[in-house]
């Protein structure tokens, strides 16, 4: 009885040390140097038990293998029975890793529905830490609504964490299963929604805002659950975004039995604010029970410090209703990529009290940047604007698009979506760089088209502001451009090319006086350095009448030129023409029965079409076909057989007053197409043949794509799993057998054959087939070794000992005694002794012989025991 009542005292003891009060909490952090973090670990605990265990010190693990115990800092009731404990903790880390931030306390309070023994079970939260230099500096979200909630039996719940991340990073919620130690789910985890039921139609929560949904509780009781908040980091480099750490909210929610209804919020629009605008929007919160409702707002935009002006007065209070003006004047410092939070929170005087959320998600965007404008000069469009207000961006972006999109972007968007039709063609890293030139990387932009540009400034966290107004511009005629670059004779060494260029109409001839002269440059694709061929001159430009150049003596067969027109007035440089190309015939591929044509050409006009022509059997010319691209597959030609091509380009200049069409020709090229497919495998039999020490192979080719087959290959190994070599080789097509032939040692061996055709292409292997030897080993019972040469020795009879190797043979005579023994296979024993020499008796003689058989998989070991008659 003793035993029972002391075993009773002290469970009840444990319990009482033990039982708390552990209702929820989180870990958040800030970092202070690279290596060096502050930690806040925040609990919530249930008071309303003197019983209950108080937590004067925690201690946090680091996950470096490292702990520390810290005072509590903070001690407040923050309603009946609930008191919220605050601890803080500085860590200096060993290096850049990634770090699991855990607190672990016995117990939870009692009573949680959706676990099992909740008393018994500890208390655990964690926290990700990410320190990596790449990221930069990094601090946890902070969530600014408590973990301790109440809802109604069959009435709506909303909760939000109302995470606020002061880096701007990016944020997503989860729901994850409530743990009593890293890595361990509390016992019998259950989340409260209808399939476990405890929800009548939902329960769930919005990855993007973090709102938790709770539609509607059909149990009363104590639930707990947890929230995890993934932080995510933009990375302008790869365009992607990178998690870079989260924590884990347990928070805990009660239901009760109540006639009360909570309050209900009007919905509010998410929207935006250009920096340095305001806005003002009313809020509205009723309540059907006409209760004393108290509204009070939370987010992100009240943690802001700067030049922002946020007004609304907290914890307004009215009956049935009650409407609160906010006002947010925006500057700058707030532009960032992602939306600002603000949950709105009324709560009325029922009981128990009641709680409808509102979540707003506001985006503060930059303006744009103003007065863009393009001026056209020479072979390229300049662009400048005004700097963009906002000092903490940090470049812009260029976009161009040939002919316009006159679209107006919306408050809310920013940057320049891809459906607009423009294309980014330069990035600029300085918001203080207000001009930019395009000429298309070097290379000038064509005459008569219309270029259309749009800049947009970006920050640092990869927000975009607002686009800048468009404009549009298109190269004048004040420069010379070339309108042919034809290649005339292909050669090595004598090849030409027709250069022609048109003279400059809209030239300015008063800023730019005569006397003008061209130079006629050239480049090639082996020779980079520009080469002077040629001068045009004359004082008026209706004097300059050498606008054509032949350029002889090249290699237009195997290299590519490429011409530039310079012009000068006054002996000084104007500029020059876009750079023109002879077109450059190739081939990507030229097998069975197809070549695949390309080409290269750079020209400052467009070419529509490109026409191929092939020399046919009349040796003459031929149109065979037509291409839009710069390639061209011919089909249904013969193996083997060469082709002539070359090009005709059709092309033109996007504006009026050039020569149309402008027809260019590419150098003669010749290729001839290769059969590359491989025949197929014929089909492989091997007659074996022990007595005669042959295998005699046949074969029947395959029935598909075997008629270029000229000759065959035939492999073998010796034995199974080793490599195979190449023993015999085929003169003629319809040779479709072979005999391997003196095999005295082993005929085992594995045998494939391939295909070869008139192309040199191998088949794949044809079936394996594999032989195997006819081991025997049979000895004589008697012999007489009297010397007159007939049964003299003791050995093998003829055909009696095949495919063996490795013999060794003892005899003894009846008494156990050695007196032969030897390795050679043929024994040869003449019925001495092997010691002495001397005769042996007339008897029976006993012997052990071990050898091994010649296997196709190697050697086999054998043994076998036998007698032998000795007469003389």
């Amino acid at each position: 009885m003793k035993r029972i009542i002391l075993l009773f005292t002290f469970f009840t003891l444990s319990v009482s040390a033990f039982a708390t009060h552990n209702r929820a909490g989180e870990i958040t952090y800030r970092q202070l140097s690279a290596l060096q973090y502050e930690f806040t670990l925040t609990t919530f605990t249930d008071v309303s038990n003197a019983g209950n265990a108080d937590r004067p010190t925690a201690t946090l693990k680091f996950g470096d293998g490292t702990e520390e115990e810290r005072p509590r800092i903070e001690r407040t009731l923050v309603g009946p029975f609930i008191q919220r404990n605050r601890y803080k903790f500085t860590h200096t880390f060993p290096g850049f890793s990634n770090y699991t931030i855990s607190y672990q306390d016995p117990n939870r309070n009692n009573n949680v529905q959706n676990m099992l023994n909740s008393i018994n079970t500890a208390f655990y939260v964690e926290t990700e830490l990410v320190i990596n230099p790449f990221i930069g500096f990094n601090n946890s979200p902070t969530l600014l609504l408590e973990p301790i909630d109440f809802g109604g039996l069959n009435k709506l719940f909303v909760h939000n964490p109302n995470a606020f991340d002061v880096d701007g990073d990016s944020l997503s919620f989860k729901l994850v299963s409530c743990k009593q130690d890293v890595g361990l789910d509390v016992f019998g985890f259950k989340i409260p929604d209808v399939a476990n039921g405890f929800a009548s139609v939902k329960f769930e929560i919005d990855p993007r805002t973090g709102q938790l949904v709770w539609e509607n509780p059909i149990r009363l009781g104590l639930y707990n659950i947890a929230i995890m908040v993934e932080e995510w980091r933009y990375i302008e480099k790869n365009k992607t975004y990178l998690r870079i750490g989260y924590i884990v909210r347990d928070m805990q929610i009660e239901i009760v039995l109540t006639d009360n209804n909570p309050p209900v919020i009007t919905p509010i629009k998410d929207t935006c604010i250009i920096a340095g605008s305001s806005l003002t929007i009313n809020v509205l919160a009723n309540d059907m029970d006409n209760d004393r409702v108290t509204l009070s707002a939370t987010g992100g935009p009240f943690e802001l410090s700067g030049n922002d002006t946020i007004l609304f007065t907290q914890n307004s209070v009215g009956t049935g209703n009650i409407t609160q003006s906010f006002y947010w004047k925006s500057s700058c410092l707030s532009v960032r990529k992602q939306p600002y939070q603000i949950v709105f929170k009324a709560v009325d005087n029922g009981s128990p009290k009641l709680v409808d959320l509102e979540d707003w998600q506001i985006r503060i965007v930059a303006p744009a940047p103003q007065n863009l404008l393009s001026t056209r000069l020479g072979n390229g469009i300049n662009l400048n604007w005004d700097r963009i207000s906002c000092d903490n961006a940090i470049g812009y972006k260029i976009y161009r698009k040939e002919n316009s999109n006159p679209f107006t972007p919306s408050t809310c968007e920013t940057g320049l979506s891809s459906q607009k039709g423009y294309e980014l063609i330069e990035t600029l890293n300085d918001i203080n760089t207000l001009t930019f030139r395009d000429d298309n990387n070097g290379q000038g932009l064509f005459i008569g088209k219309d270029y259309c540009y749009r800049i947009f400034a970006f920050f640092a966290d990869g927000a975009e502001s607002i686009v800048s107004n468009e404009t549009c511009n298109r190269l004048s005629r004040d420069l010379p451009s070339i309108t042919k670059v034809s290649i005339e004779t292909t050669s090595n060494t004598v090849g030409t090319d027709t250069v022609i260029f048109s003279k400059p109409t809209e030239l300015d001839t008063v800023q730019y006086p005569g006397p003008y002269e061209f130079r006629w440059m050239r480049t090639s694709s082996t020779n980079a350095s520009a080469q002077l061929l040629k001068t045009s001159t004359g004082n008026f430009l209706g004097d300059v009448s050498d606008t054509v150049l032949y350029d002889a003596n090249l290699n237009t067969e195997n290299e590519q030129y490429t011409y530039v027109i310079e012009m000068y007035s006054a002996g000084s440089l104007i500029g020059n023409s876009r750079p023109a190309s002879s077109i450059f015939l190739e081939s990507v591929s030229a097998e069975n029965r197809n070549i695949q044509l390309s080409w290269r050409v750079n020209t400052p006009w467009e070419n529509d079409s490109f026409i191929v022509y092939r020399l046919n059997d009349a040796n003459l010319f031929d149109s065979v076909g037509m291409s839009f691209t710069n390639s061209f597959s011919d089909t249904g030609l013969v193996d083997g057989r060469e082709y002539c091509y070359y090009i005709l380009a059709v092309g033109e200049y996007p504006v009026g007053g050039f020569i149309n069409p402008l027809i260019n020709l590419s150098q003669r090229y010749c290729v001839t197409p290769v059969d590359t497919r491989k025949p197929e495998p014929p089909f492989l039999t091997v007659t074996p043949s022990c007595q005669l020490y042959l295998n005699e192979l046949s074969w029947l080719p395959s029935t598909v794509n075997s008629g270029d087959v000229v000759r065959y290959n035939v492999y073998k190994s010796e034995f199974e799993g080793s490599d195979f070599t190449i023993i015999h080789t085929t003169s003629l097509q319809n040779d479709t057998t072979f005999i391997d032939a003196n095999l005295l040692k082993s005929i085992a061996g594995c045998y494939f054959i391939t295909s070869i055709d008139s192309f040199n292409n191998e088949s794949e292997r044809s079936n394996i087939v594999c032989v195997d030897n006819c081991p025997v080993l049979n000895l004589p019972n008697t012999f007489t070794p009297n010397g007159d040469n007939i049964n003299d020795l003791f050995s093998p009879m003829p055909d009696s000992i095949d495919f063996v190797d490795k013999v060794q043979i003892t005899i003894y005579n009846r008494y156990g005694k050695l007196v032969f023994q030897t390795s050679d296979p043929m024994i040869k024993w003449n019925g001495k002794e092997n010691n002495t020499g001397n005769d042996l008796p007339t008897g029976t003689y006993f012997y052990t012989i071990e050898y091994s058989e010649i296997r196709l998989r190697g050697l086999k070991a054998k043994a076998k025991t036998g007698y032998i008659e000795l007469l003389r």
